[in-house]
């Protein structure tokens, strides 16, 4: 039986439409708040990498 793997990308569009309803000046936090925004890399002709540093120490989140 063949399993269908899991799939870790989205278009940029489905993105920018998840986001839509939130204004500029809101936050963005990734994973359990361990996760920091490096940066955007373009990998391919149709093929934007997001990469981030990850945090090893504990982060507190207010009003988590």
């Amino acid at each position: 039986m063949s399993e269908k793997m899991p799939q870790y990308s989205i278009t940029v569009g489905e993105l920018r439409r998840a986001l839509e309803p939130f204004p500029d000046d809101w936050e963005l936090t990734f994973g359990s708040g361990n996760l920091e925004f490096y940066r955007t890399k373009a990998r391919g002709e149709k093929l934007v990498q997001i990469e981030f540093n990850q945090n090893t120490w504990p982060v507190h989140l207010d009003n988590a």
